[in-house]
């Protein structure tokens, strides 16, 4: 699977990805160590970009997708939610991220999460 982001999102990633930061493509269904209740009750699919520091657990997150910032990791049992090639770009009016394969909409509000990623001083490194 390849996802491309476009250079609005590239724009607000990059500051993450060059601090080595991980990014997960989480479907928000309640499960793994990210997620923000026990439970998810939604009528649709609801999908999250999370940032997290490169010695976080991603041991939910066993797909590797290939993307134009390198690899971004995903719930492999999500992967029927997925298209083969997808886009993530920033939809107007209202700037809000969407998620799209070809020829189909995934989500059209995704949610970009940074609050499990903490910086680490070099310490003058």
């Amino acid at each position: 699977m390849q996802l491309n982001f476009d250079d609005g999102i590239i724009k607000r990633l990059q500051e993450y990805v060059v601090k080595n930061a991980k990014i997960l493509l989480d479907l928000d269904d309640g499960s793994g160590p990210y997620t923000n209740h026990a439970i998810a009750c939604s009528m649709g699919i609801n999908y999250r970009i999370i940032m997290v520091n490169n010695d976080a657990n991603i041991d939910d997150y066993q797909e590797e997708l290939k993307s134009n910032l390198g690899i971004v990791y995903s719930k492999k049992y999500a992967n029927y939610t997925l298209a083969t090639n997808m886009k993530l770009g920033i939809k107007p009016p209202f700037n809000t991220w969407q998620l799209s394969g070809t020829n189909m909409l995934i989500d059209d509000s995704v949610e970009f999460v940074t609050k499990y990623f903490q910086e680490v001083p070099n310490n003058g490194k």
